[in-house]
């Protein structure tokens, strides 16, 4: 199935569950996972995604303010992914299984 095809059912999150998604994007605490989810979604548009989750601009107004080189279609779709790789995110820093800046860089380290 194509990202833009996919709705939040293919996701396994219901509306309660996207709505609470989308008031954590809205609190400034959290940038840093909104900003990780957005980047794992669609590292170019990132920065779009980002925007509009932590402001509740749409696709149209933002599309004024700034060039997005994809569809209204296609950047929620992307939208919807970054929701639902947040969702993961929370749930692996709920259950311990968080990485921190600095663990992360050590892991890219050890990795060369």
């Amino acid at each position: 199935m194509r990202i833009r095809e996919m709705g939040w059912k293919d996701y396994n999150l219901t509306s309660k569950r996207v709505h609470d998604l989308k008031e954590y994007c809205r609190d400034s605490n959290n940038i840093s996972m909104v900003v990780r989810a957005a980047a794992f979604a669609n590292l170019p548009l990132s920065g779009a995604i980002v925007k509009s989750l932590t402001t509740g601009i749409g696709y149209v107004e933002l599309s004024k303010r700034e060039y997005i080189p994809i569809t209204k279609v296609d950047f929620y779709a992307y939208q919807r992914r970054a929701v639902a790789i947040l969702d993961v995110l929370i749930r692996g820093k709920a259950l311990g299984f968080w990485m921190d800046g600095e663990a992360e860089g050590q892991l890219k380290h050890i990795d060369r």
